[in-house]
């Protein structure tokens, strides 16, 4: 392996933990991994000697996961044909999104080498795109492909597609569901006074990860404006709350973002004064519902307001 792809390597090394050091505790993971390369045709004219052919490699990836969203990884590959003894290296940050089955897409550098054939000892930078999924508690399923660009002097075009299995290790997302949903508190500003007051309770879920305000809740909103304009004295708090799909740090600030979110529509579109919301948010530790089932997720994945006005005079 030559210097340019230590450099390469190190720069990785650096760069990438600063971009995805900030949500929450990491774990290591490490899985085989069985791939295929189509490698460029071109090859052939440096290796007289040695026809190359497309082939099937296996190996072991090891990677970090920094948290929901990033990983680290290191794999290693070899040649299932025992005429051509190729072998390939890699590390290769992933960026992950949503939930259940989850895209990804990569970046990273690789080293790729034939015994005894100089000419194909080269280094290349690579970029790719894939689906992850857990299929239990520990065990990820990943599939994806790369394209990989030889940063040297011949510039080779090889395109890599791999299957990979990974365990995680270390402490992980809780599997069983609590024997009871924890009573949902109401904010500290509410009062008791049934006799002259009624409860109005603002209530928004949400999409998985997500904190923007779906418009289906924009009746509520119009009738929740209107009574905070009618009653100027009003104040109250909003609670953000979350499942528990990602860790606890992860759903503390995520809970904190959907309660700032709702704040923000008050006062943006309604005119409410800021000063008279309270955001408050409890990441996980509120459910009202299950985690174990998505329907008993969406309810959890929400912010609900809950004050007292008093009550219209009939007419």
């Amino acid at each position: 392996m030559n210097h340019r792809l230590v450099l390469l390597l190190l720069c990785a090394c650096i760069a990438f933990p600063v971009s995805a050091s900030a949500a929450g505790p990491g774990h290591w993971y490490l899985g085989p991994q069985l791939s295929y390369i189509d490698l460029d045709h071109n090859r052939d004219d440096f290796t007289p000697q040695q026809k190359l052919h497309d082939t099937y490699y296996f190996g072991l990836g090891a990677g970090y996961q920094f948290n929901p969203d990033w990983a680290l990884e290191f794999s290693a590959v070899t040649d299932l044909k025992s005429d051509m003894s190729a072998k390939a290296y890699s590390l290769n940050g992933f960026r992950f999104f949503g939930d259940g089955w989850r895209p990804f897409l990569s970046a990273g550098v690789s080293h790729f080498q034939i015994d005894d054939v100089k000419d194909e000892d080269t280094d290349q930078v690579q970029i790719g795109a894939g689906l992850s999924r857990f299929v239990s508690d520990r065990l990820e399923a990943r599939l994806w492909a790369q394209y990989m660009y030889d940063v040297g002097y011949f510039s080779h075009h090889d395109v890599m597609v791999s299957f990979g299995l990974n365990y995680h290790f270390g402490e992980l997302r809780k599997t069983a569901a609590p024997a009871e949903p924890a009573p949902q508190p109401q904010p500290e500003s509410v009062r008791a006074d049934e006799e002259v007051l009624e409860t109005v309770e603002l209530l928004v879920e949400f999409d998985t990860d997500k904190h923007f305000v779906r418009s289906v809740y924009q009746p509520q909103f119009d009738r929740i404006g209107r009574i905070l304009r009618q009653n100027p004295q009003i104040t109250f708090t909003i609670e953000g709350h979350a499942d528990w799909r990602h860790t606890e740090e992860y759903n503390q600030a995520l809970s904190e973002r959907r309660a700032e979110a709702v704040k923000h529509k008050l006062v943006r579109d309604y005119g409410i004064d800021a000063a008279r919301i309270t955001t408050i948010g409890y990441g996980e530790l509120r459910p009202i519902a299950t985690n174990q089932t998505e329907e008993g997720m969406q309810r959890n994945r929400r912010a609900v307001a809950v004050f007292k006005r008093k009550r219209p005079t009939p007419k």
